[in-house]
């Protein structure tokens, strides 16, 4: 997929001369040309998102309206938008769900010409704030997420902002302006209708691990959360599965899973046995050697040289995970592990911390995943473009 800077038409500007009709439309070019830089350069050079302010915090006392403070953004298409006063918003949930609350640029038409009242002569840079149950597919910026349990019930802020509750503000899914990264790792939690539900650590893991790409690995890393089915894999390069308990999916699942390889995405599942010891892999290892044999992908242990072990960090083995031994095994695109790297990247088991060097050493592993997904998807795009 081209970057959003190239799907642009090639930069045409005003070649002034002695005689040239300066009209309307010359007008327009002008400005349009400058304008146009100014959006290339601000995708080229950067990343969309929000550069500063723009926190969204329950009003007190609470009731069902937050308070969007004054701000500054870029959107996907390169406009710049500044939030200059704060902004109540009185959200409207109809029923048990999500809220979403997005930010989109608008251009408002202004200053009506006195010679004549209905032509404008000014056009204001202005913005739209808008609740919603389902993102758009249009250009937006996310603010918040409300997850409404309870009709009625006040909005407030979160009392763990790494784990928002119920009717509690969500700013886990903002986007923030940066430097433009090498690329962007959108990760999933692959949970099956079936079983194969994960241990309680590992969101807490992936969302560590998506920090960690985002901080200090030069990669846009996007946390896309669980999903139920792998049809909602369109959107990722990575999605994780883990457990302990036996799962099976169905054939429209098997299919949805063939496309995303096909893409170029990686799918990585892990036994976790979250501590408790006993036969390694058991049921979730046999579902998902089984998925990966029906999707063509032939496992091999993971050896010194293979790209998981040196796409960015060097290791001569796989290291040590929460499991404190197993297997890493590769092929097609398909991962399997026992090392339980889910867990490492939280911290260990509940009542079983591990050191941090062990830490260190998943959290760089789960780093080389991700960077070799991206890689992946990059080789696949090459050479078939229409995917």
């Amino acid at each position: 997929m081209a970057p959003p800077y190239l799907n642009r038409q090639q930069l045409k500007r005003v070649n002034p001369f002695e005689g040239l009709m300066i009209d309307s439309a010359a007008w327009a070019d002008a400005h349009g040309y400058h304008q146009d830089q100014q959006r290339l350069h601000a995708l080229a050079l950067h990343q969309a998102g929000i550069v500063a302010g723009l926190e969204v915090t329950a009003f007190s006392p609470p009731d069902l309206s937050v308070v969007i403070h004054p701000g500054l953004a870029i959107d996907p298409e390169g406009n710049v938008i500044l939030v200059t006063q704060a902004q109540r918003y009185y959200l409207q949930p109809k029923e048990r769900g999500t809220l979403y609350l997005i930010l989109e640029f608008r251009e408002v038409a202004t200053d009506r010409a006195p010679y004549d009242g209905e032509q404008p002569t000014r056009i204001m840079e202005a913005y739209r704030i808008q609740q919603r149950e389902v993102l758009p597919e249009g250009p937006y910026l996310e603010l918040a997420r409300v997850r409404i349990d309870t009709a009625g019930q006040p909005v407030r802020d979160a009392q763990d902002t790494n784990l928002p509750g119920a009717n509690e503000i969500d700013g886990r899914y903002r986007l923030n302006a940066t430097v433009r990264p090498q690329g962007e790792i959108s990760l999933g939690l692959l949970v099956p209708r079936s079983g194969g539900a994960p241990s309680g650590r590992v969101p807490t893991g992936l969302r560590n691990l998506v920090r960690e790409l985002g901080e200090g690995s030069g990669y846009r890393a996007v946390y896309r959360g669980v999903l139920t089915s792998p049809l909602d894999a369109a959107n990722c390069q990575l999605v994780y599965m883990g457990g302990s308990e036996s799962f099976s999916l169905d054939q429209q699942d098997l299919a949805a899973l063939a496309a995303f390889l096909e893409r170029g995405g990686v799918l990585m599942g892990e036994y976790c046995g979250e501590g408790r010891g006993g036969e390694r892999g058991g049921g979730f290892e046999i579902g998902f050697k089984v998925v990966a044999e029906r999707l063509g992908c032939k496992l091999a242990p993971v050896s010194r040289g293979h790209p998981l072990l040196d796409t960015r960090y060097p290791f001569a083995a796989p290291p040590e995970g929460a499991a404190g031994g197993g297997e890493l095994l590769e092929g097609g695109g398909a991962i399997y592990s026992t090392l339980d790297y889910g867990c490492a990247w939280a911290g260990g088991h509940d009542g079983r911390p591990l050191p941090r060097g062990t830490i260190r050493d998943a959290l760089e592993l789960g780093v080389n995943v991700a960077a070799y997904a991206d890689h992946r998807r990059r080789r696949v795009e090459l050479m078939n473009p229409a995917l």
